[in-house]
């Protein structure tokens, strides 16, 4: 009997003071900001400048899972308004042929701390006017990709 009491007062204090946040890895905005730099500065060696980008912002409505923090995010109740992101980089070589990619993500921030970070980004519309450039510069090498595989330096809780 005293091994079923201590056994359950145990549990019972485990359970009172587990933290109920989830923990997830993200990439700090700076490191998705200097990665599309870095991208820039690829494209550039490539004979590509950066001509002209297009931002667009579009609200998704999302279902807030239990762990939600209304607070961190600065929504209430069940469902929340999210944006995702798509900014468009036109480059142009000087033979007037045009490149041009998207990329797409969602941010997040932490007031606490006045972080920003980005959840998840994905590249695509990846467009060359000549066919052979194509490859070389939206292919799986590309350095546009390099965006596909940002590294989660941060760790955020939820």
């Amino acid at each position: 009997m005293k091994k079923y009491r201590f056994f359950s007062v145990a549990l019972l204090c485990a359970l009172a003071f587990c933290s109920c946040a989830v923990t997830s890895n993200v990439t700090s905005y700076g490191v998705f900001i200097n990665t599309i730099k870095e991208v820039s500065q690829d494209l550039q060696e490539e004979g590509f400048s950066l001509v002209s980008t297009e931002n667009d912002r579009r609200n998704v409505t999302t279902h807030a899972p239990e762990y939600y923090n209304h607070f961190e995010h600065g929504f209430s109740g069940n469902n929340s308004i999210d944006y995702i992101y798509t900014n468009t980089y036109h480059f142009e070589n000087e033979e007037g042929e045009k490149m041009t990619y998207s990329v797409s993500y969602q941010t997040g921030g932490n007031p606490s701390t006045l972080t920003a970070y980005v959840r998840e980004v994905y590249t695509g519309g990846c467009q060359t006017s000549n066919a052979k450039d194509y490859e070389r510069l939206c292919g799986d090498s590309s350095p546009i990709h390099k965006l596909d595989s940002l590294p989660k330096n941060s760790t955020i809780r939820r």
